[in-house]
């Protein structure tokens, strides 16, 4: 049973290394040091449209352009795109089109940790983090040499 799980870590560890992440931990348990990381999410997003999402965004974008040529006709400069209702709902239904797939850009991959964990019932569990920057510790306070108070007793003259 243990040669499995090694072998199934090595190879979603070779397979992670591939793709370009900085440093891999493949593992049987999650490491305790882990606290100490920063949970990392993807930073990008590929939008995928099939040809009748393409048409109907081509609508939306024409829509888009012929309502703010719209405001702009009837208010000059000086409207706020996000107050009009109509514009909103036209964005808000591109937003919503085709299928979208969140990854980590290439940049992000080389600076992380990719921690895989095989989980009881064998199936691995993959977390991508950055490694908490180490807090220095504070420089101790210079003393402060304090102004002697003024002289106030009375010397005859």
């Amino acid at each position: 049973m243990q040669r499995l799980v090694d072998e199934k870590l090595d190879a979603l560890a070779a397979e992670a290394e591939a793709r370009g992440w900085g440093e891999v931990i493949a593992a049987e348990n999650t490491p305790y040091d882990s606290y100490r990381w920063h949970r990392l999410y993807p930073d990008q997003e590929t939008r995928t449209l099939s040809d009748a999402e393409e048409a109907f965004m081509d609508e939306l974008q024409e829509k888009r352009e012929a309502r703010i040529a719209e405001l702009f006709a009837a208010l000059g400069e000086d409207f706020d795109l996000e107050f009009d209702e109509e514009l909103r709902e036209i964005e808000a239904q591109i937003d919503r089109i085709g299928t979208v797939e969140r990854d980590y850009s290439e940049e992000a991959k080389r600076g992380a940790v990719l921690l895989i964990v095989i989980g009881h019932q064998g199936k691995a569990d993959v977390t991508a983090y950055t490694r908490k920057a180490p807090v220095a510790p504070a420089a101790p306070a210079a003393p402060t040499a304090e102004p002697a108070p003024p002289d106030r007793s009375m010397t005859p003259a």
